[in-house]
């Protein structure tokens, strides 16, 4: 059950990373139609704020530390869309779909923070671990009588404890390790739609 539950931890920081980037490039698109001189600020936030989660936050979560960089950006994105004053009903319905926009953002890029130092406590690892041993050690009590067959069975049930185990380790936190959370949604919103036209 650790197993399932870990790994359902996981695909779920993946997903919201992954809509988390999808929301910068709606917004990039979504800005794009606000009139000068407004425009060319708001785009350049989000593309700092894509470059900077790729470039510096992904290296920072990798090693356990919450970035707090990229919020500085997204607080100037907010000043900036706030000196958008709207004249038109389409400005006005424009300007609320962008700030709702920034707002999700927010919420998501919060949940990533707040899953930078997931994982299983100490203890519950002392209990899986313990578990794991004495589970291994009751075969021991198990009469059988070919010493061969008693021997792969406790040799099989060590496997698959250690399999699990491993699993849970790789999975444990979903920004350290091999098995992690990539940045690949931030980059290919980056190259799609936020990078400067040369």
């Amino acid at each position: 059950m650790l197993a399932v539950a870990t790994w359902q931890n996981f695909t779920d920081v993946e997903t919201r990373v992954g809509e988390e980037a999808a929301v910068v490039g709606v917004l990039y698109r979504d800005v794009s139609a606000f009139p000068e001189p407004y425009r060319p600020d708001l785009q350049s936030d989000l593309r700092r704020y894509a470059r900077e989660v790729i470039d510096v936050a992904w290296a920072l979560q990798r090693r356990g530390i919450v970035p707090e960089s990229e919020g500085n950006i997204l607080s100037a994105f907010e000043s900036h869309l706030q000196q958008f004053e709207p004249q038109t009903e389409g400005q006005k319905a424009l300007y609320t779909q962008v700030y709702a926009g920034f707002n999700h953002l927010a919420e998501l890029r919060g949940r990533r923070l707040q899953s930078v130092r997931e994982g299983l406590s100490g203890p519950l690892w002392a209990i899986v671990l313990a578990g794991a041993f004495l589970s291994i050690a009751v075969t021991w009590f198990f009469h059988m009588q070919s010493h061969g067959m008693h021997f792969w069975m406790t040799v099989m049930l060590s496997a698959l404890l250690g399999l699990l185990i491993f699993l849970l380790g790789a999975l444990d936190n979903p920004f350290r390790g091999e098995i992690s959370v990539s940045s690949q949604p931030f980059e290919l919103v980056y190259q799609r739609r936020t990078a400067p036209t040369k």
